[in-house]
């Protein structure tokens, strides 16, 4: 019987997945320092990318690199949390404290909003707010 971990396609996955009934994962794992660490999807604050390099934050101030492209990791992430404001960020809005046309603060960070994320953005703000599952609305 061949050693699970001499198999090629387990060293070299980097992030494993678990998906929950709506199709999206709720909670995934990312390989670090030999170890798959778990990490709830809640709990993920910010994703930034650098080249072909994203960096996970995590609520607990860990960080975790792995190399994919963050376009890859927001198809499988769920859209109605996370949203990508920026070509190199990708926000979750549960974590998100305050925004305005230009820049979005989440857990006291300030990140940039690309002009070419700036209408979906704020269409999702304004009119599908994921956190009370109800539309908000813009007051004056």
């Amino acid at each position: 019987m061949e050693n699970y971990r001499e198999t090629p396609s387990f060293r070299e996955k980097e992030s494993l997945f678990a998906i929950n009934k709506t199709g999206f994962p709720t909670i995934f794992f990312v390989k670090s320092g030999g170890y798959y660490v778990r990490i709830n999807l809640s709990d993920l604050v910010y994703i930034e990318s650098d080249n072909n390099y994203i960096t996970l934050f995590v609520n607990t101030g860990k960080r975790y690199m792995l190399k994919k492209s963050i376009s890859a990791v927001q198809a499988v992430l769920d859209n109605n949390l996370m949203i990508r404001v920026h070509r190199s960020y990708l926000i979750n809005v549960l974590h998100l404290e305050k925004f305005s046309f230009e820049e979005v603060t989440i857990n006291g960070i300030i990140i940039p909003i690309g002009k070419t994320y700036q209408k979906g953005f704020l269409d999702r703000m304004f009119y599908n707010n994921p956190k009370t599952e109800t539309k908000s609305y813009k007051i004056a």
